[in-house]
């Protein structure tokens, strides 16, 4: 086979080669297609049309060139990134949507193949009708080619069965679904988008700062027009823009003179340039038909006022992002009713099934059919990819893949079953707590279009660096995952306490009407705290020793958060109660005090259920609050300690770990795991959310990337 010409593919550096394999796979494809015989005298060229895209999907036009030319397009994107030991997944525009799913370790005997789809059309088949999935097929690829004529008569099923018999047949076309070596997994998305890409247009806010600037590009010169937009609390951004354009304009006209340029002639490129500048855009696609010389000293200019005016632009750009979101929020308020309803539909179908995906993300889940282009109180919502799934439906379910996408993932994704079983003791109910989390996630990110948990996902890489440091002992393995859960969820309560809080205005303003089925689901689990609770409750009241008679014991049981709160209080101020030791009285105390936190959650947890019973409409900010509730009290027992670390101790623990890493990398080789890895509490989160990649904790080694 000829080798291709590939111009300027922008791919990542680490899969370049392979999305290479993918672009020459579909450039073989389109020759087939052709009736160009392989062996035929043709040059064969693969060019990127828009190598400097900003998303995560780039364009490319594949080119044939023998006695005649021929040509057509293609637009290709990374699904995720490369995980290691899970498979890396391609997005494919080619004719229809496409996904193409390379598994880490080649599969090359046929049989092997369809196993690995049988199992994935299992889960799906289980999940139907409630749930539509997409599970690879080979007739997602064959039906492209021109000898595999399909039957007029046949339905999904007969095709793919039909298909699979010609294979085994003619084993010479078992190549048609080979990239490179290895056969690739192929599903058809058809008419389906995914959720993460419709999320991304909702809250694309860097583009529509920039249509909002240019379609009142006056108003920054009308103060009437921006009080009567922004309000007049805003009205320091207009006279501060105004003083930085006068400096600009002063400059601007002095460069344009010396590089030669008719300052008259430019009166309203000068503010376009300006414009496109405070959008951050490109100010060169402002510059056409002007002397080249001159872009760069205008981006040093605006580079010079973003540095003396840092305070100022930075307020402007403030307010836009504000008003944008405020704006794109009531717009899409019927569409997030939407999402949201979809997406607790879709757990508590899962829970329902007895199936765990434990990898949910934006990339993982499509919209069915167009649902996003209309209003629907419930958009309906498919699934792809089942390598990570459970089934927790089992007597005793299977291990899982161990691994999860940190945005969207708990320290349990990294642990085996029984040190799930010897810590959180329920394992069926916290694999389905871990799509919870990774719902409440998604929520959030669907709302505001941000990520949720952007410093907490430091920990969960750093959880599977703390339980390979633990090895194998069972004992060390339980005290490294407990000691990495405090860490994790002392992050995780602040930043969705934190962030709840900011968003509280839009939370609250949003209701959605849970169907029975959701109610139902989320009064169970609370009822299953409850039950929790009052065991807690019992033990500690049986267990000690200072209430021995049966009647002081049932008042206790029986006791309301406020009388016990009170009888603390008597307790430390020595009212209404017998004189006794001090050390006595101290264990007293810190009995009614456990008591208290008990009795105080068992209280908020009958007011969650009363409000769930009520009515069946719940505002996103309570929704949010109960399932990280239900989350939380699932994943983090009261025993390893109610004092979660503070601040400081976070700091010393990062920074011990990150000066042991240094030493370690100062050992290793030069290209050693260590030096791919940067765990910075200031990292930067990834421009575009929904496609994080999943990194896996397999065989002992937590393998990640850079976050």
């Amino acid at each position: 086979m000829k080798k291709t010409d590939i111009q300027k593919t922008g791919s990542p550096e680490k899969i370049e080669n392979l999305k290479a394999q993918v672009l020459n796979f579909f450039l073989n494809l389109f020759t087939v297609q052709s009736g160009i015989p392989e062996q035929a005298d043709t040059e064969r060229h693969i060019v990127c049309l828009d190598s400097e895209s900003a998303g995560p999907d780039y364009s490319y036009e594949l080119r044939i060139r023998g006695s005649e030319c021929k040509s057509r397009r293609m637009t290709l994107g990374l699904l995720g990134e490369d995980s290691g030991s899970k498979s890396i997944c391609f997005k494919v525009i080619y004719d229809d949507l496409l996904v193409v799913k390379i598994p880490p370790e080649p599969i090359r005997d046929f049989t092997e193949y369809l196993e690995s789809i049988h199992g994935e059309r299992q889960i799906a088949e289980r999940l139907a009708p409630h749930i539509e999935c997409i599970v690879p097929s080979v007739s997602a690829i064959l039906k492209k080619i021109p000898e595999f004529a399909a039957p007029s008569d046949a339905d999904g099923d007969r095709l793919e069965k039909h298909y699979i018999s010609s294979l085994k047949k003619n084993t010479s076309c078992q190549t048609y679904l080979k990239i490179g070596d290895r056969f690739a997994f192929f599903m058809a998305l058809s008419r389906n988008d995914f959720l993460g890409h419709v999320i991304e247009k909702m809250h694309n806010v860097k583009n529509k700062i920039c249509e909002n600037i240019f379609s009142q590009p006056d108003i920054l010169w009308n103060m009437e027009a921006f009080e009567g937009l922004f309000g007049s609390i805003h009205s320091p951004v207009f006279f501060y823009i105004n003083e930085i354009y006068a400096d600009y304009e002063e400059k601007v006209n002095l460069l344009m003179k010396k590089n030669g340029l008719n300052a008259s002639a430019f009166t309203y490129k000068r503010k376009e340039w300006f414009l496109l500048w405070l959008a951050e855009k490109d100010i060169a696609a402002g510059v056409s038909g002007t002397d080249r010389d001159f872009i760069p000293a205008l981006r040093e200019l605006f580079a010079e006022l973003q540095e003396s005016r840092r305070k100022e632009i930075e307020d402007y750009r403030e307010m836009m992002r504000n008003y944008i979101s405020e704006k794109t929020f009531e717009q899409n308020r019927p569409h997030f009713k939407g999402l949201i309803s979809g997406i607790l539909n879709l757990l508590c179908r899962l829970r329902q099934k007895g199936i765990a995906v434990r990898d949910l993300k934006p990339d993982n889940i499509f919209l069915v059919g167009n649902a996003h282009l209309h209003y629907r109180e419930e958009m309906p919502l498919g699934l792809i990819d089942f390598e990570t799934a459970a089934d927790f439906g089992a007597p005793v379910p299977a291990q899982p893949f161990r691994g999860g996408t940190p945005s969207y993932a708990t320290p349990s994704h990294l642990a085996e079953n029984p040190l799930l079983v010897n810590t959180l003791h329920c394992l069926p109910r916290i694999f389905q707590l871990q799509d919870w989390y990774a719902a409440v996630a998604m929520i959030y990110y669907a709302l505001i279009g941000e990520v949720l948990f952007s410093q907490t996902r430091i920990w969960f890489a750093e959880s599977g660096k703390i339980l390979q440091e633990a090895g194998e002992d069972s004992k060390d393995r339980k005290q490294a995952f407990i000691r990495c859960s405090r860490f994790f969820w002392y992050s995780a309560c602040n930043e969705f306490r934190r962030k709840a809080a900011a968003a509280a205005a839009f939370f609250s303003s949003l209701q959605i009407h849970l169907s029975e089925d959701v109610r139902e689901m989320l009064i169970q689990e609370l009822r299953t705290e409850q039950q929790e609770n009052s065991r807690k409750t019992e033990e500690h009241i049986h267990g000690q020793s200072f209430f021995r008679s049966g009647k002081s014991r049932r008042d206790l049981i029986r006791s309301n958060y406020e009388t016990v709160r009170r009888c603390r209080k008597n307790w430390e101020s020595g009212v209404n109660v017998p004189q006794i030791r001090p050390d006595i009285r101290s264990d007293i105390i810190g009995l009614f005090r456990n008591l208290e936190t008990l009795k105080r959650e068992y209280a908020k947890q009958k007011q969650m259920i009363a409000s769930l019973q009520q009515s069946p409409l719940l505002a996103v900010s309570d929704l949010m609050t109960i399932m990280f509730y239900i989350v939380f009290h699932g994943m983090y027992k009261a025993e390893w300690g109610d004092d979660l670390p503070e601040d400081r101790q976070i700091a010393e623990e990062m920074a011990m770990r990150k000066e042991r890493r240094n030493a370690s990398a100062d050992k290793a080789e030069k290209n050693s795991y260590e030096e791919t890895v940067s765990y910075e509490s200031s990292a930067a989160p990834e421009e575009t959310v929904s496609y994080e990649r999943t990194v896996s904790y397999d065989q002992g080694r937590f393998q990640e990337e850079t976050l």
